[in-house]
């Protein structure tokens, strides 16, 4: 009847809850709520800003541009919580299934980063592996000086003598904050620390602790020596035990890379070389594995020492 029609056009429709629309639709109009003006989603691979941002997988274009590439939540909020400066998001609306990630994005826009939603397919151009819960962006590039690096009493550095694999730099400087060293140095032809690769391994150290980069092995020596930093060499067949009484005051630990181990300069500079006990058939360690041993040794040291 027509009472029933216009009671019927009348009627208010039910709230739409997680179970009628589902948690990711709910969740993409949370984000499209945190995030007015956002522009339309881009859905070409073409488009000039996904094609510069792919390009900062190039070390010549992230030094070109000043920046680097940051995949994934964790990483994203490290780099936030550490004010470093984060120039655009690229987000697809279809992955953000968090209250986490809608969070990162609000608070990526209230620092002035620019926002651009992406397609999904736009999103696996931008991305070098799975997991990164639907965000990428770009920051700006870290500078650190090694003037700018206050070594106290007891404190660690840790220098990279032309290490060549960024996950190997990488994974070392996770460990390096973790052990609460005060800075990374990479010396002679280091593989970049912006790599993508080397910044997945830091797992967000990066923020964390300083990496000083191109300095060469004797002027650097030089220079810690004038502050009173004493220089240990990580060598597979010589030296010292680690647990001996070696990690007095402060101490730079040198490790070598993957293929050559140490320069000669490096050997022929050390105040004393270090090295670990191979008993099994192998001839070495991997250069991270080696570099964790030794800083965790540094800390064990360092904390059986009681407090003045």
């Amino acid at each position: 009847s027509a009472l029933s029609r216009q009671r019927q056009r009348c009627r208010v429709p039910p709230p739409m809850t997680a179970t009628r629309v589902g948690y990711a639709a709910l969740q993409r109009r949370l984000v499209g709520a945190m995030l007015p003006g956002t522009p339309c989603t881009i859905t070409s691979t073409s488009n000039r800003r996904i094609v510069d941002a792919c390009k900062l997988a190039q070390r010549k274009w992230r030094r070109r541009r000043g920046g680097f590439l940051v995949e994934g939540i964790q990483l994203l909020t490290r780099g936030l919580d550490a004010n470093a400066v984060v120039r655009e998001v690229f987000y697809c609306e279809e992955s953000i299934r968090s209250a986490q990630a809608t969070l990162l994005l609000s608070r990526c826009r209230e620092v002035g980063a620019e926002m651009f939603a992406v397609s999904p397919h736009v999103m696996r151009r931008l991305t070098t592996r799975d997991g990164t819960g639907g965000i990428v962006a770009t920051f700006a590039l870290l500078e650190h000086r090694l003037d700018d690096v206050h070594i106290s009493g007891d404190g660690l550095v840790v220098v990279l003598d032309r290490a060549g694999k960024p996950g190997n730099v990488g994974m070392l400087i996770r460990t390096a904050d973790a052990v609460g060293a005060k800075a990374v140095v990479l010396a002679g032809a280091c593989a970049d620390p912006f790599h993508p690769e080397a910044v997945r391994a830091t797992m967000g150290s990066l923020f964390s602790v300083p990496v000083v980069q191109a300095l060469e092995p004797g002027p650097l020596i030089d220079r810690l020596r004038r502050g009173c930093v004493r220089v240990l060499a990580a060598d597979p067949h010589e030296g010292c035990g680690m647990h001996e009484d070696i990690w007095q005051g402060s101490v730079a630990l040198f490790l070598g890379s993957e293929g050559e181990g140490l320069s000669d300069t490096v050997r022929r500079s050390a105040d004393l070389a270090v090295r670990l006990p191979i008993v099994g058939e192998a001839d070495s360690l991997n250069v991270a594995v080696t570099g964790g041993i030794l800083m965790y040794a540094w800390l064990s040291q360092r904390l059986s020492v009681p407090s003045p």
